[in-house]
């Protein structure tokens, strides 16, 4: 099973298509047996995700799932206040260790306490309290840096039919090939895959024809956006994970039921390569 679960959902509202908000406790519980019922063995999260550490830690995730979790910011109090904000996520999660610990912002690794950061995680991992160290990164230069910096054993990485940049450029190959594990995260790009290109806020009008032929790939081949979007990002053998973040049982029910692989280069026309419009971090519009 490679759909891992994401939780920003659980303490945000998150995601250009949600309409709901923030999940509930109890369906933040909800979804969580659904996800141990369908095989869902992985769980992402961090700090900066509101409470979704806690909601996580009193629905007892840690005695189901492994556990990838995130550092706090360095600039919010230098290495010293990333290994207290590790210490919170553990108070949070009600657990002793996690199975990942990402920089969250890979800048910090290139920042003057950068090497400090980098020696805090390997003493984690060395201690037992971290499995496998890595970064959250958004573009293959970040990672490149990272990698210098950081003995990293997981990435997590943006990974969807719009955002083909880490396959295109080879990122995804090398990482295999070093034995490094890849979660692939954002496989619906927030949603913007899934929606109605009719639907789609004012920004997103200079790739709303390109919305349009990927409605109507799917159509030709008699599949489900969600189920087309999840193929292809599980079709490819270099990601080990897929995370997901849902708002309801239901939509993890879907997911699971769509999350088998699809050939990944069926798909290879469809690739955006304007970063203003795959990595969400450049929209700006209300999420």
């Amino acid at each position: 099973m490679k759909i891992a679960l994401g939780t920003a959902q659980f303490g945000l509202d998150y995601g250009i298509s949600n309409i709901s908000g923030k999940v509930s406790a109890g369906e933040s519980a909800r979804i969580l047996e659904t996800a141990a019922l369908g095989g869902v063995r992985l769980v992402a999260t961090a700090p900066v995700y509101g409470d979704a550490e806690q909601v996580l830690g009193e629905a007892g995730a840690a005695g189901r799932f492994a556990i990838v979790t995130k550092t706090a910011r360095l600039d919010s109090g230098g290495v010293e206040g990333v290994e207290a904000g590790f210490d919170r996520s553990l108070e949070r999660l009600r657990v002793t260790s996690v199975y990942g610990l990402l920089v969250h912002s890979p800048g910090d690794l290139l920042a003057e306490e950068g090497q400090r950061l980098a020696a805090l995680l390997m003493r984690l991992r060395e201690t037992g309290r971290v499995l496998r160290i890595g970064v959250s990164a958004y573009s293959a230069a970040q990672l490149e840096r990272a990698l210098g910096v950081l003995d990293v054993d997981l990435v997590q990485v943006p990974v969807s039919v719009f955002d083909q940049r880490l396959i295109a450029d080879g990122t995804l190959a090398r990482l295999k090939a070093s034995g490094i594990e890849v979660h692939a995260r954002s496989p619906f790009l927030q949603g913007l895959l899934l929606m109605e290109p009719a639907a789609l806020p004012p920004q997103f009008e200079p790739i709303r024809n390109r919305c349009r032929e990927w409605r109507a790939f799917c159509e030709k081949r008699g599949l489900s956006p969600l189920r087309a979007a999840l193929g292809f990002v599980a079709g490819l053998r270099e990601v080990d994970s897929i995370v997901c973040g849902v708002e309801t049982s239901g939509q993890l029910e879907e997911i699971l039921a769509a999350a088998g692989p699809l050939d990944a280069a069926e798909f290879r026309a469809l690739a955006l390569d304007d970063p203003d419009f795959v990595d969400p971090h450049r929209w700006r519009v209300s999420a």
